[in-house]
């Protein structure tokens, strides 16, 4: 529209921006609330898990995260080592009562004798 086929209004608004607004009545907007956001450029979701990593890092390696790291390697290592090495724990405490009984009879026989 050329300038001088403008007309303005009171408040400094011309017919074409009246125009424009009407067509806006047209839009229905009412249904559930704003539209989901659009999707996030791959640099921008890069950026957004480079940050989650740097946090998560930054959590690990301060003292409460190295605390947790150290308490959760004990742990896993002793349930580790019970499962490797339970079986012949028990197998050698068996074999440790029967060598201690015989040899507990034997020392008895010795004082009963004399």
């Amino acid at each position: 529209m050329p300038a001088a086929d403008r007309v303005q209004g009171v408040q400094g608004t011309s017919v074409e921006d009246d125009e424009d607004e009407e067509g806006l009545d047209d839009l229905d907007v009412g249904l559930g609330g704003p539209p989901p956001p659009p999707p996030l450029p791959p640099a921008s979701r890069v950026r957004r898990l480079s940050s989650c990593l740097r946090s998560f890092f930054t959590h690990l390696f301060s003292n409460v995260g190295l605390f947790t790291l150290v308490g959760g390697y004990v742990l896993l290592g002793a349930l580790l080592f019970e499962a490797l090495e339970g079986g012949y724990e028990m197998n050698q405490r068996g074999s440790m009562k029967e060598h201690r009984d015989d040899c507990l009879r034997e020392l008895w026989a010795l004082t009963d004798k004399n």
